[in-house]
């Protein structure tokens, strides 16, 4: 059974602490459009009621401010949280989800299908080589997001901080940046809207603390299939 109890971690001196949090349910979710643009597709209102619902959860954990990704639903699910917490808010490039390329207007059930047997090759098989012809393959994703959360650790040492991406990037950045966590494990646990994974950084080194809630070393045994450690990011060229 696996546990939902909060593993403690030793802190280093300067580490940083980041929240992971898909934004809200959104337009593009309810309709299962396949875009990559920055705007037009806000928070419906259950989104914004899952932005609160995240705010109430987060009050007491000491969180010094909050960064989203530049597209608009985790701008708003950010915003929410920032203004109902009292807290400075910033964007960061490089947190987008997936660009879709030639994929992009594609709409349910079409995308939908095409998404489960891509994330099945990303996550299950891991393979984040492959991806979309005038878009991005999962390990260009997980090297920029990673690029980005190294600056915003270099930004807060010692702190704890929001950061509101989108599904797939923390799926694919997460198990590339973190030794304790895999791609083939977080298959069957992917993000739901406002859904948060914990990491942190102590030195040069990540460790992924929860991801929905749930300790990593409690999953269910699930051994790499060969592919994962191949695609471990090189922190010098992220």
């Amino acid at each position: 059974m696996e546990s939902h109890r909060r593993t403690a971690y030793p802190r280093g001196d300067m580490a940083t602490r980041i929240i992971l949090a898909r934004h809200g349910e959104s337009v593009v979710n309810v309709v299962g459009l396949a875009s990559d643009e920055l705007e037009g597709n806000p928070l419906t209102y259950l989104g914004q009621t899952q932005a609160h619902q995240l705010a109430r959860s987060l009050r007491q954990e000491g969180i010094s401010a909050v960064v989203t990704s530049p597209v608009q639903r985790a701008r708003e699910t950010g915003g929410i949280v920032a203004t109902e917490l009292g807290l400075p808010t910033s964007i960061e490039w490089g947190l987008e989800e997936v660009r879709v390329g030639i994929h992009a207007g594609e709409l349910a059930p079409e995308s939908v299908v095409r998404g489960i047997a891509d994330f099945r090759i990303w996550l299950a098989e891991e393979d984040l080589t492959h991806g979309y012809v005038g878009g991005e393959n999962a390990l260009q994703v997980a090297e920029r997001c990673s690029a980005a959360l190294e600056r915003i650790a270099d930004r807060y040492l010692d702190q704890t901080v929001l950061v509101v991406s989108h599904g797939g990037a923390i799926a694919f950045t997460v198990p590339t940046i973190c030794d304790n966590i895999t791609l083939r494990s977080v298959h069957d646990r992917q993000l739901t809207n406002c859904a948060t994974v914990v990491v942190e950084r102590d030195g040069e080194d990540w460790t992924c603390l929860s991801w929905q809630g749930v300790t990593p070393e409690s999953f269910v045994s699930q051994p790499s299939i060969g592919r994962h450690d191949d695609h471990r990011l090189d922190r010098e060229s992220a």
